[in-house]
Order: C-alpha cells, then sequence, then structure tokens
C-alpha cells in the first residue's frame, strides 16, 4: 500500500494497481468524471458522482462524494471522509469473507488539516444484479445460500451494511458481490449490531412482495432476531 500526502491532497492506493490510469486519476480525479470519450456514468446526483473508466486492460469504478453546500462543507472539513470510511470497511468486509468489489485508491482533497472532496476508487467487478440472475438461471439454491452466508457473517462480526436493496446485490462467478458501502458500520455493542442486523433484513425482504416466492424463501432461510 502506498500513500502520499501532500498539502493540497492526501491518497492511497495499492500498488498492484498502479498503472497509467490509476496515476492519472490520482493527479486529475474530476478530469475522469467529466470525459466521457471513455467513461460510463453510472450515477450524478448531489450526494454522489460515479463513473467506471478504462485504460489499457484496466476498468476502475470512481466514486466522488460531493458535497452539498457552504456548511456542508465545514461540517465534514474536521471529520473522516467518506471515501476513507468506505476504503477502510472494504478492506474489512474482505477480511471477514464478503465479497465486495477489491478497493484500489482512496483520494483526499486537503488544505493543511482540512479534508475537502474525497474519491473512492475500486476494481470494476463484472457481474449481473442479483434480481436478473435469479430470473435467468437455475441456481438459487447455492446463490440464496451465498446471502444468508453474508448474513451470519456480518451477525457474527458486527457489521452491517446498511442499505440492503436489490441494486447492491451483484453475481459474479456465482458468487454474491455487495456493493455500495456508503452506509455500512461497524458496531460496538451488540445491541446496536443486532438492531443493524434486522433492519439489514428488513430492507431485504421490502426488495419483494411479501406473497412472492422469493421474499417467503429469504424470510424463511435468513435467521430473524426477536427484539
Amino acid at each position: 500500500m502506498i500513500t502520499r500526502r501532500e498539502l493540497t491532497q492526501h491518497s492511497v492506493y495499492h500498488e498492484q494497481y498502479d498503472s497509467p490510469l490509476l496515476q492519472s486519476i490520482l493527479v486529475s480525479p474530476d478530469a475522469h468524471l467529466i470525459d466521457t470519450s471513455y467513461n460510463e456514468l453510472y450515477k450524478h446526483d448531489r450526494t454522489t458522482t460515479v463513473v467506471m473508466v478504462t485504460g489499457g486492460n484496466k476498468k476502475f469504478v470512481i466514486k466522488r462524494y460531493n458535497t452539498k453546500n457552504v456548511w456542508h462543507i465545514v461540517r465534514r472539513s474536521v471529520r473522516s471522509t467518506r471515501a476513507a470510511v468506505c476504503w477502510r470497511l472494504a478492506h474489512r468486509f474482505m477480511d471477514i469473507g464478503i465479497n465486495t468489489p477489491p478497493p484500489v485508491a482512496m483520494i483526499e482533497k486537503r488544505f493543511g488539516p482540512l479534508r475537502g472532496r474525497s474519491y473512492y476508487i475500486a476494481e470494476h467487478v463484472n457481474g449481473v444484479f442479483f434480481i436478473d440472475y435469479l430470473r435467468d438461471n437455475n441456481d438459487a439454491d447455492h446463490i440464496i445460500g451465498g446471502i444468508k452466508r453474508i448474513f451470519s457473517i456480518m451477525r457474527t462480526h458486527r457489521v452491517s451494511h446498511g442499505d440492503m436493496k436489490a441494486a447492491n446485490l451483484l453475481v459474479s462467478n456465482k458468487q454474491v458481490v455487495l456493493l455500495d458501502l456508503d452506509a455500512a458500520m461497524e458496531h460496538k455493542t451488540e445491541y446496536g449490531a443486532a438492531r443493524a442486523y434486522r433492519r439489514d433484513r428488513s430492507r431485504l425482504l421490502r426488495n419483494w412482495d411479501a406473497r412472492s416466492s422469493l421474499h417467503q424463501r429469504l424470510d424463511k432461510e435468513i435467521p430473524n432476531l426477536v427484539e
């Protein structure tokens, strides 16, 4: 892992991803967000801008955390950036055996000790969204087992995802991959971890009508916690 600390920018990246593309992103991440000649826009709103960029044999997803107003800039300037939190939790999830797109780099714009905009870069993962995969494939048992395993690991290690909507569940090489760790957390107490587990479980089930067979099966397979 390589760290660069400068007056106006702090960046960290994994050496195995070093490439002309990554170095270009580290120098000017915003340029890659607006150059539509080789990138693909996934999302752009007040909160985040997300693009997939390609260079050589590399594909990265860049997420920029946008600032909403002056007060938001001031408030975030003395706290850990969302990119730094996502960077840390992506490593944590991978360490405990939960698949998520491998973290590549993290960038924070700085003015001395004050933090500004931040950027999180991950490896692009080819896959099919969970709902589409189950519609077009016949190995539902394996994939549902993978989701059950994720919940078991999160419960054991007191972590939560925070946004278990179907769009954040990808199937790649017949493995479930969790996307978007912006709302993920580590919990210090058993009470907090159990409450977050129930929220994650409830959010997952809300993806489908309660009368659907998939909803009923997930409700049966994923253990519930009695409050």
